[in-house]
């Protein structure tokens, strides 16, 4: 119960805190911004600027656009608290793993709508989703939906890349490069939020209005949908009455497949996890059954909120980055390159990509000459580095990587 609870103040707090007016997030006016800059800010002003503790959630959005990914984690968990005593019993012996990305694809065979979640200062479940693209795609998926994208953004698809201006959460490198990876692989990205700043219940039914619509006029398209905590819920929630996930059922009389990446992923501590999560260790993601049934487990304390949930293995940390990035980048280093004073923030752009717009491939804080931390870059492309200051200088280089 007290993880169902948790659940929905985090969906309270995300209603209070959307993003700005116009990133096509939430589209209302948000009083948690401060006087953050929606960009890339340095540790040292998202820490002055976050004086409240409902600013914790704007500081772990920024925190995660400059790759400061623990970071993220730490103010998300000090917002929302801890998950319970880590002495809770559960026999996990009869656990049965599975790879999650092939039992994904098995069980999408069947699904005309897949719905997976994330929590929005995590870029290792914009990862995940990632990985599945391609074989989705060879599944006969062709629509790609995300939750923070702007209606505004028509050009998006011919573009092939996001900018500034197509949503706030793809500001963050991973999931800008999610966007990319699906229109490359063939999909039809397309935004679902809802328009006029609403919330709650109106909010839910209009994200589930605007996916069915894609039914309409492709009544066989099979559609991949992106979006943040509790939407996907397919059970009864507090203050909503249901979920998107219920309400594309309504809609359109398809029982959407959900995924659940929320649940058994890593905190900044262990007490801020799900329980299961404490006791279970695998290397890779997985999904997990009991050997007498067919069915996932559930893992959510308090009723059933989706049909899998993905277990994430912990982070480690490789050249001072997630060591799940290097599963699809190589590491370059540009420390030695840099000519300008630190602590600095490096941008990595696609030099085919216009930089004064588009969203980053990588970003990072550099504190200073000896910081041994890596870009994560797509091999085998030339790069704009631009490199900044907290003096607003500024240094560019050009690269093949």
């Amino acid at each position: 119960m007290l993880l169902q609870m948790r659940y929905v103040l985090a969906l309270a707090i995300l209603g209070a805190c959307g993003a700005p007016q116009g990133s096509g997030d939430r589209g209302h006016h948000n009083p948690c911004r401060g006087g953050l800059s929606t960009n890339y800010n340095f540790t040292e002003n998202i820490r002055k600027l976050c004086v409240r503790p409902e600013d914790l959630n704007t500081a772990a959005e920024q925190y995660s656009f400059i790759g400061r990914y623990f970071s993220a984690h730490k103010a998300f968990d000090q917002l929302m608290g801890e998950t319970g005593p880590q002495d809770i019993y559960f026999d996990t012996s009869d656990f049965r793993a599975h790879s999650a990305i092939e039992y994904i694809v098995e069980k999408a065979r069947g699904s005309q709508i897949v719905i997976i979640n994330e929590a929005h200062h995590v870029p290792y479940h914009r990862f995940f989703t990632m990985l599945l693209l391609a074989k989705l795609h060879e599944s006969g998926f062709t629509f790609f939906g995300a939750e923070t994208l702007s209606h505004s953004d028509t050009v998006l698809n011919n573009r092939g890349y996001p900018t500034l201006r197509s949503g706030y959460y793809t500001r963050e490198p991973q999931y800008g490069n999610l966007i990319r990876q699906a229109i490359k692989t063939g999909f039809y990205v397309f935004a679902y939020e809802a328009r006029g700043g609403v919330d709650g219940k109106l909010r839910e039914i209009e994200q589930a209005r605007n996916i069915a619509r894609v039914l309409e006029v492709n009544p066989k398209a099979k559609i991949l949908i992106h979006c943040g905590f509790g939407h996907l819920i397919e059970g009864k929630v507090e203050g909503w009455e249901k979920a998107m996930a219920g309400r594309v059922l309504e809609c359109t009389g398809i029982d959407p497949l959900t995924i659940d990446q929320v649940e058994l992923s890593e905190h900044s501590d262990k007490k801020f996890e799900n329980p299961y999560y404490r006791k279970l260790n695998y290397k890779y993601f997985k999904v997990i059954r009991n050997s007498s049934v067919t069915i996932p487990v559930n893992f959510r304390i308090g009723g059933k909120s989706s049909d899998i949930f993905v277990y994430h293995p912990r982070t480690k940390l490789l050249y001072n980055r997630p060591d799940w990035l290097f599963q699809f980048y190589k590491p370059k280093f540009l420390v030695n390159d840099i000519k300008i004073s630190f602590p600095v923030i490096i941008k990595a752009y696609l030099a085919q990509e216009n930089d004064e717009i588009a969203i980053p491939i990588d970003v990072i804080e550099v504190e200073k000459k000896a910081d041994s931390t890596a870009l994560a870059l797509m091999p085998g492309n030339w790069y704009t580095i631009v490199v900044e200051n907290q003096n607003k200088q500024k240094q560019i280089l050009k690269l093949k990587f």
